[in-house]
């Protein structure tokens, strides 16, 4: 369905277009969709290989014609990451989210399913995605129709909060969560093939350096896109405040999503017999018993998803006993984008050099600090500054994750097996990516401290075990 709507978008986009020779390989006078057999091999040569579907500009096909394609794919790639990170700003689970929630409902619940929505559902449909995905050669094409819905998902979610007002809240809110799963889900069959593409694409000593870029670049523009947040607070009306930053963030969405599809995918050989949903599921259970360092991450993953789960009350917290406006939400994403960006020029250096365990263990030290924190704040009754500097620890931990759990994931995972790895831990751990709707519950029947308590226990139990973790790197993933 995907690809028949692909063409007849293409056909019609073509019919108003000048014709050039079709023969032109690989730079054109016109826009023109390709879509070529790849024969390319597992290691990178200069020689014409691509295994994509994607709309090709004479300007980009030009700057992209001189790469090697190791350059070529990390430029990409970056650039991608660069996008989508820029594009968390708008539409933030630990921030934006809860805040457009709570002008919505009073339900605790609710704020903390919207903030956890995208990372619990971003997972779920991997494990039954992985198995068609493990036997097929070409991985982009699964990511670029799952990009047509993440895009029209996202602008539907744009123009729906235009639509409905205040008073239609309760058909918002359901719309909202309806089609925002739509976007998370769709997000998670992508994320695999990206993460199988990356790994094929970008060689290890350099994932740690393509993490950072795409994380400290991207959080660099995020700070400026905390500022946008707050001024489109204070200056618009509810809902065209949020209805405008769902739209910022669904065009930053767009650009990202065509810049990767640009990427030269690798082929390497992979498993040509069918494996069932049940055979695929059995066979991660039995890889988790028998690699330890696996099974130490998948505990690692799920305690700090645990520790994780209070991110999205943090700003809930912050209006209601520590005096913050609506307008201030868009301060503390920028202190939070800002400890993204400064602390990935930390945790790339030492993923390159040291290996990715020791910014697990980064992680979940400076992890602790928000909860503990928080707990502290009736005691300490600090100034304004108390809850920016916890929102920037925050991002600290949020970089450290993002980098540090991929790449470790990607180093230990065997290249005939790196879907199995990757689709069976994400799956085990997307019930826990849920627990800030859990968390929400503890507010509304207990209280913050006991949330704050649970997660900073939790953290204190993940850096223990990512200190038990040991540093691998294949030598196969190297080139």
């Amino acid at each position: 369905m995907a690809t028949e709507i692909t063409n007849a978008l293409w056909r019609s986009v073509r019919s108003v277009l000048p014709r050039g020779s079709s023969n032109s390989p690989g730079l054109t006078a016109n826009w023109r969709l390709t879509a070529k057999v790849n024969s390319c091999p597992a290691r990178f040569t200069r020689s014409p290989c691509s295994g994509q579907f994607f709309f090709q500009t004479r300007v980009l096909s030009g700057i992209l014609a001189g790469m090697t394609y190791i350059r070529r794919n990390f430029t990409l790639t970056a650039l991608n990451g660069i996008f989508f990170n820029f594009a968390s700003a708008f539409l933030s689970e630990t921030t934006v989210l809860p805040a457009f929630i709570s002008n919505l409902t009073n339900s605790r619940v609710l704020v903390g399913l919207a903030g956890s929505l995208q990372r619990a559902s971003w997972p779920l449909p991997q494990v039954i995605v992985a198995p068609f995905a493990e036997r097929t050669e070409r991985k982009m094409p699964i990511y670029i129709h799952s990009a047509f819905v993440r895009f029209f998902s996202l602008l539907a979610l744009s123009l729906v909060t235009f639509s409905f007002g205040r008073y239609a809240s309760p058909l918002l809110l359901a719309v909202f969560f309806v089609v925002y799963a739509i976007f998370s889900l769709s997000g998670g069959v992508a994320g695999l093939s990206f993460m199988d593409i990356v790994a094929k694409a970008i060689p290890a000593n350099r994932r740690g350096s393509l993490w950072a870029i795409r994380i400290s670049v991207g959080s660099g523009f995020a700070v400026i896109g905390g500022f946008i947040v707050r001024h489109l607070l204070r200056t618009l009306p509810f809902p065209v405040n949020y209805g405008t930053i769902f739209l910022i963030s669904t065009a930053l969405v767009a650009v990202g999503l065509t810049l990767f599809s640009f990427v030269v995918e690798p082929i390497q050989p992979v498993r040509k017999e069918r494996k069932g949903l049940k055979e695929h599921l059995r066979e991660g259970r039995l890889i988790f018993r028998k690699d330890a360092n696996y099974r130490g991450l998948v505990h690692v993953r799920l305690l700090i998803g645990i520790l994780f789960m209070a991110f999205p009350f943090y700003v809930v917290f912050a209006k209601e006993t520590g005096g913050f406006e609506e307008s201030s939400v868009g301060f503390l994403l920028a202190a939070q984008m800002l400890g993204l960006m400064l602390s990935n020029i930390l945790w790339g250096n030492i993923a390159n050099r040291f290996g990715s365990r020791l910014v697990l263990i980064g992680t979940s030290l400076s992890g602790i600090v928000p909860p503990l924190g928080a707990l502290l704040f009736p005691l300490l009754t600090p100034g304004q500054w108390y809850f920016p500097v916890l929102f920037f620890v925050m991002g600290v931990s949020g970089a450290g994750l993002r980098l540090g759990y991929s790449t470790f994931l990607l180093d230990i995972s065997p290249p005939l097996e790196r879907l199995t790895y990757i689709g069976f831990i994400n799956t085990t751990i997307a019930p826990v990516l849920f627990l800030p709707t859990v968390a929400g519950v503890i507010v509304d029947t207990i209280s913050y401290e006991v949330l704050f308590g649970m997660a900073a226990l939790a953290g204190a139990l993940a850096l223990y075990k990512s200190i038990l973790l040991k540093e691998v790197r294949r030598p196969d993933t190297k080139t």
